[in-house]
């Protein structure tokens, strides 16, 4: 029985989020042993309260190296290794770490060729917090199927401080890349036909901008509240505990909300389900198009490869409008 346990995933917000059920599975196996967890250190906000960790190792390039970092891993003598992340940073970590180690296998070649090619051989591929399960399976853990942030009483206070309205819709404009999101002129009119006060735009500092034009371009932009680049990851959790619902793209965002029970409408464009990020909470919904090209990458792109972007121009206002107000 192992009595020092690290696991590793060092990006993004949501791969992140999508081990939170492994952590408390690991906790429920193994009540008494240490279990630290290896990510970058901008990541680091969405586990530290997390009551099933013993300790966060906070990896930052500019900070520390990877020899030092490995260094003080091999200190800690860990009987098992974790790796949820498969990298080239995880697996020079982790060799000779431990005496056992447990990797989750990407499905590299089946995802090539499924996104370069449209052979599809994932059709019965199961979402990516299951396969993390599986790379886990010797364990015999117990599953759950549920994803756990936990913000503090001051970022509740301070959600309590911005927002003043009870009943609000969330609107998140972030996505790593142009083929995730969804046309602004879209969001526009979707913000002014929702039966809401208030509609409040969430967005990284990048997305201020956007999120001022949408403003602009909307006909009722005295509903809009907007918050880009205002909030943390944990201030934006607390947010979601206390909204009806969110309307976003297939983003980190997607997770945080389902972590605290939020009802989702997820805009999906050049991403789908086979790739294991499609929400599993019952109170989401994907909207999307039926496209033959799609999907054409695993995480997105600068511009659509085929010029046409109809995975995206062919979601309409009213196949969103009408989820979201199902779900309100």
């Amino acid at each position: 029985m192992p009595q020092k346990i690290l696991l590793i995933r060092f990006s993004s917000i949501g791969d992140i989020i999508i081990t939170t059920p492994i952590i408390k599975s690991l906790r429920e196996k193994f009540p008494h042993a240490q279990i630290d967890y290896l990510t970058k250190k901008k990541f680091a906000p969405l586990l530290e309260n997390n009551p099933d960790l013993s300790k966060i190792w906070e990896y930052d390039k500019r900070e520390t190296s990877l020899s030092q970092q490995k260094k003080a891993l091999k200190a800690e003598k860990y009987d098992l290794v974790i790796d949820l992340h498969n990298s080239l940073r995880s697996r020079i970590l982790r060799l000779w770490l431990a005496k056992k180690v447990l990797v989750y296998a990407k499905p590299y070649f089946r995802r090539l060729l499924l996104t370069k090619f449209g052979i599809n051989f994932l059709q019965d591929a199961k979402p990516i917090y299951q396969r993390y399960y599986q790379a886990c399976k010797a364990l015999k853990l117990k599953e759950y199927r549920n994803y756990f942030v936990h913000y503090l009483p001051t970022d509740a206070q301070k959600i309590e401080n911005l927002v003043t309205r009870e009943n609000f819709v969330l609107v998140s404009l972030s996505a790593a890349h142009f083929t995730k999101k969804w046309q602004l002129e879209k969001f526009a009119e979707v913000i002014e036909r929702l039966s809401v006060p208030q509609v409040i735009v969430l967005g990284g500092k990048q997305e201020q901008k956007e999120a001022e034009r949408l403003k602009n371009i909307c006909a009722s932009p005295e509903k809009i509240l907007n918050l880009c680049g205002q909030l943390d990851l944990l201030q934006t959790a607390a947010l979601f505990a206390k909204s009806k619902l969110l309307i976003c793209h297939d983003s980190g965002l997607l997770h945080l909300a389902q972590s605290q029970n939020l009802a989702c409408v997820a805009i999906f464009g050049c991403t789908s389900k086979e790739l294991g990020f499609f929400p599993i909470n019952e109170n989401c919904v994907v909207v999307q198009a039926d496209v033959s090209c799609r999907p054409c990458t695993a995480k997105g792109l600068a511009a659509c490869p085929r010029g046409h972007f109809r995975c995206m121009r062919e979601i309409s206002v009213e196949m969103v409008l009408e989820q979201a107000e199902r779900l309100l």
